[in-house]
C-alpha cells in the first residue's frame, strides 16, 4: 500500500525548476485522496522591493501552475 504525505498539502513554488523538481520529489506520495494547494512565492533578493511588473509575475506563476 502506498503511503500518502497528508490529505491537503500545500506546495509553495518559485519557479519552474523548483515546480519540476517538486512535482517529481512527491510525485510518489500522490493520490486521488490527495488535495494538492499550489501557490507561486516570489524570491526575494536582499530584501529589495520587487521591481517586476505584475504581468510578468502572473505569466510567471500560470507557468508553474501549467507544469503542476
Amino acid at each position: 500500500m502506498q503511503s500518502t504525505l497528508l490529505k491537503r498539502t500545500l506546495v509553495p513554488l518559485a519557479n519552474e525548476g523548483d515546480a519540476r523538481t517538486t512535482c517529481d520529489g512527491i510525485e510518489r506520495y500522490l493520490d486521488e485522496d490527495i488535495q494538492l494547494h499550489v501557490v507561486h512565492v516570489i524570491q526575494k533578493a536582499g530584501g529589495a522591493p520587487d521591481k517586476a511588473p505584475l504581468k510578468a509575475r502572473e505569466e510567471q506563476a500560470k507557468a508553474i501552475f501549467d507544469l503542476v
